[in-house]
């Protein structure tokens, strides 16, 4: 059992690793760049980390009015920048342990309560969830990576030190059995040790991202559902919520650029229009489903070999309704609408089944407070970026479902459906990594080319789009178009101005111009969009663009115009 645990743990590090390394090289994107503009300051300014202006969507600003992300991530960037001189293949490579070591503790998990983990926890490392996000320069890198740790050493040293254990009613570490949840222990990593070391990681995790926070309640229902002394919880939770505590006393009695700002970023993004509850219940269902695939797909083979219910028809009823015109935003077309119902059905019952099979399912102590964690979060601490709370509930559901199918279909038929779900898994993901690669790639040599055609010729550009644009043009020379300073009327003739068509600031001169537009149209031929701009609901970034995780669209990547004053 050990040998083959070994060979497998190679084999889930292997296949991370194939994943990632043909993306190692794309240019910086997203929201990358702020993080960049933060540690690159970091490394002239170490005690003022924030103190600094950047322009952010069409107004130059104080950083500490921008930045929603812990200081530990920001320290973080500051290495990565020193490292790697600010080449992206190297930038990423820093960062690739991170995704390893993510996969490595998903690969613990599954195995702590699945007989057969491999084929599960592949499909979690495969899934669009994991592999675009991880492959990013943003907190979910490292506060994933240490949260999965966390929680995988309070699953075995809760196990560990549990008096159910000690009176002998569970095979014990040292006996190298399989525990209650199906899984086999590990001699070497049981005992208290592993539970204090999971509340250090665990604590260590929100010092990069706040919303790690949700696996320190999933941890201790698992371990309170364990029999774990009540002493131990606390002390448990008091040190894993120590550095976040730390952090947010130091913030609200310092200049509050830290934690109060994440604090009314969450407040404005309540009052939103894409916080109503509509949207936000597509959106949770459709990326639910959708952000794993197997989530919204697998539950209607489970539910039909179980035969159908009540339930059935008052779920898809429910979805249904959810998905009527009457709550669109927006245009929908028909193959969005029937996208968002076919994922966020199979996601409710998914959902649902994890539910009902809390006593059955090995794992569901905890499966089901993993999942109700990341709920929790996405419906009151909610930005928008729907993608990056979802990745907490691919794993949980993936793992919750994975051993259902095993009980319901046999291990032969089981693991058929699980190779051809990684196959399908991965097979959309790298589509959706590549057309993502694709948009980064041209925006940057969108961006060179300005710099050669006009900024190398000493003439003045302003840029109004954000994300990877703003990086390389910046670095080129050329201004942020400030929108509330004057905006258009300040530019004057033969200066230019870049404007992108998802990524920019929508502002135009107080009257009209004459001026000369040079627009450049970014296809690709893959039908899949994580980002829409036109008609499709492609939203992995923001689901402001809409509420599915990826759009079936050949619509434009983006859209480049340069418009130049006469």
């Amino acid at each position: 059992m050990k040998s083959r645990g070994a060979s497998e743990v190679l084999a889930v590090l292997g296949f991370t690793l194939a994943l990632s390394l043909p993306f190692l090289g794309k240019p910086l994107h997203n929201d990358e760049p702020v993080f960049a503009a933060v540690g690159r300051h970091i490394l002239n300014d170490p005690l003022h980390p924030l103190g600094f202006d950047y322009y952010w969507f069409g107004s130059t600003l104080p950083m500490k009015r921008i930045n929603t992300t812990p200081p530990g991530f920001h320290y973080l960037m500051a290495l990565d920048c020193w490292l790697s001189g600010g080449r992206e293949w190297l930038m990423r490579l820093v960062f690739l342990p991170f995704s390893l070591a993510a996969a490595w503790a998903l690969y613990g998990l599954a195995s702590r309560f699945l007989e057969r983990p491999l084929l599960p926890a592949l499909i979690v490392v495969a899934c669009p969830a994991f592999i675009i996000n991880m492959g990013h320069l943003m907190p979910e890198a490292p506060s994933v990576a240490l949260g999965l740790a966390g929680l995988w050493a309070a699953v075995k040293g809760a196990d560990a030190v549990a008096p159910a254990r000690r009176a002998g009613t569970v095979p014990s570490c040292e006996e190298g059995e399989w525990d209650e949840g199906g899984g086999q222990d590990d001699s070497r990593a049981c005992g208290p040790r592993a539970w204090w070391l999971a509340a250090a990681l665990l604590g260590a995790s929100v010092l990069f991202k706040y919303n790690a926070a949700l696996f320190i309640p999933a941890a201790l229902c698992y371990a309170a559902s364990r029999a774990v002394p009540r002493a131990r919880l606390a002390a448990f939770a008091a040190l894993a919520a120590a550095p976040a505590g730390l952090i947010l006393a130091g913030d609200l009695l310092g200049d509050r650029a830290f934690a109060a700002r994440a604090w009314e970023v969450t407040a404005q993004s309540a009052s939103g229009w894409w916080s109503s509850l509509s949207h936000k219940a597509r959106s949770f269902l459709a990326f639910t489903g959708g952000c794993a695939l197997v989530t919204g797909l697998w539950p209607y083979l489970a539910e039909y070999r179980r035969g159908l219910r009540a339930w059935h028809g008052l779920a898809a009823a429910a979805v249904v309704a959810l998905f009527l015109p009457a709550w669109d935003l927006a245009h929908v077309r028909l193959v969005d609408r029937t996208t968002g119902i076919v994922l966020s059905l199979g996601a409710s019952l998914g959902l649902v089944r994890v539910f009902l099979g809390r006593g059955e399912v090995r794992g569901s102590r905890l499966w089901l407070p993993w999942l109700a964690s990341a709920a929790v979060f996405q419906a009151f601490l909610y930005w928008s970026v729907m993608a990056r709370t979802i990745l907490h509930m691919t794993a949980p559901m993936v793992f919750a479902l994975a051993a259902g199918m095993e009980a319901l279909l046999g291990a032969r038929a089981s693991k058929r459906l699980a190779w051809a779900s990684l196959c399908v898994v991965t097979a959309l993901s790298l589509a959706l990594a590549s057309v993502d690669y694709r948009y980064a790639t041209a925006t940057k040599s969108f961006a060179e080319g300005v710099a050669r055609t006009r900024l190398e010729a000493g003439r003045t550009v302003y840029f109004t789009g954000a994300m990877g644009l703003q990086y390389y043009l910046e670095k080129a020379g050329a201004k942020g178009l400030e929108v509330l300073q004057g905006g258009w009327d300040r530019v004057r003739p033969g200066e230019s101005v870049v404007v992108l068509r998802i990524n920019s600031v929508r502002s135009a001169p107080s009257k009209p111009r004459l001026a000369d537009e040079h627009r450049q149209v970014l296809d690709h031929p893959m039908p899949l969009r994580l980002m829409s701009g036109w008609e499709g609901e492609g939203g992995f970034y923001s689901n402001l663009s809409g509420f599915l995780p990826f759009s079936i669209s050949r619509e434009s990547l983006e859209e480049f115009s340069v418009v130049e004053m006469r």
